[in-house]
């Protein structure tokens, strides 16, 4: 069952197509992210369910209500922004009580509906505190707290975790998908963060120039992206570009100044661009099924953690990211190594459009 539909969506300023006929079915009760760079129209999208900004044609539906014609105080919605924009001269509860008062929720209903949604966030107790004595992750929570306070069908989140610093938002994305899996709310999230996105996501659409390129699991994007776009924006990728070709009986990408086996039959001449994840890349350690191979000599390594990244700039300059388990040991700069990988490990996308067989779920 859909919470939201959204049909042939077209939103312009001027010249600018902001949001390019965009159709997506959003899942009830499921965290779904609309991620994609600056610009690429995933805060027009949401801010025209909320009724903030006005389609230039297609249809919203939320349940079986068009929002065409429902002003915004009577979406069935809540929508946590960016600035959290709480008042600071009230404290939570008053912020908390604030969609119920205007709603004309008798004051006993209200103090305990605010007194429900407070301990739902881990914020009990806090109620009398004003907002500048709050940390950011708990002025966080109080925006929650308002939102769900009124029961929404669809909650609408403008990249609310954007101004926490790295450690608090990282709890904070653990956090709040624990909240939307035990209040089962539809969750709309938008942001530009890909780890953020796959963190919590149960579906993701990428957008692009105001269209989406693709929609799918987190998994599904990274292991199948259906476009050269959405393989180099969601994690890192070689991309290889060449021409599709045959060699021994066997598809193969002939570009960059090597050949590599393609996943797949292409017919030959056509132009492909193959996606390598840097973690699927062995290096010094080929194994009989590793039919694509390539030397090249390390000019950087970068330490993060479990692992190490390391740079190798192939015979024909083209420099690959390849990424070694730190307890592998690491390989000096200046060594020349031979990179290998197994086909079935890479996807082949042509003309934007992605392979039927694809990659190699692991």
């Amino acid at each position: 069952m859909s919470s939201i539909r959204i049909s042939r969506a077209c939103r312009s300023y001027g010249s600018v197509q902001a949001v390019n006929d965009v159709t997506l079915d959003i899942h009830d009760g499921e965290f779904f992210t609309l991620l994609g760079p600056s610009g690429c129209g995933k805060t027009t999208l949401l801010r025209s369910i909320a009724g903030l900004e006005r389609l230039d044609s297609g249809r919203i539906v939320v349940g079986d209500q068009d929002l065409a014609r429902v002003p915004v105080h009577r979406r069935p919605l809540g929508m946590v922004f960016q600035n959290l924009a709480l008042f600071p001269h009230m404290n939570v509860d008053q912020n908390v009580a604030y969609g119920l008062r205007a709603r004309g929720v008798s004051r006993a209903e209200s103090r305990a509906r605010t007194a429900d949604a407070l301990d739902m966030v881990a914020l009990g107790g806090l109620g009398r505190r004003q907002v500048a004595e709050l940390s950011g992750g708990q002025q966080q929570r109080v925006a929650l707290a308002r939102a769900l306070v009124t029961e929404p069908r669809v909650l609408l989140l403008d990249e609310p975790l954007s101004a926490l610093d790295l450690q608090l938002r990282q709890q904070m994305q653990v956090e709040l998908k624990r909240l939307q899996q035990r209040v089962g709310t539809t969750f709309v999230f938008v942001t530009h963060d890909q780890d953020e996105a796959m963190a919590m996501s149960d579906r993701i659409a990428v957008m692009n120039g105001g269209r989406v390129e693709q929609v799918g699991t987190p998994d599904e994007l990274y292991q199948r992206p259906a476009s050269r776009f959405v393989a180099d924006f969601v994690g890192d990728s070689n991309l290889l570009d060449g021409v599709a070709d045959a060699q021994n009986g066997k598809p193969t990408l002939v570009g960059a100044g090597l050949s590599a086996c393609l996943p797949r039959s292409v017919p030959p001449g056509q132009q492909v661009t193959l996606c390598v994840r840097p973690e699927s890349i062995s290096v010094d350690a080929a194994a009989p099924d590793h039919d694509c191979r390539v030397r090249g000599l390390v000019t950087a390594s970068v330490y993060r953690g479990s692992s190490v990244r390391l740079f190798v700039a192939s015979e024909a300059d083209f420099e690959f990211l390849v990424d070694v388990a730190t307890a592998h040991g690491g390989v000096p700069v200046g060594s020349t190594v031979e990179l290998s990988w197994r086909s079935r490990d890479s996807w082949a996308v042509t003309e934007n459009v992605p392979s039927d067989d694809g990659m190699a779920l692991h």
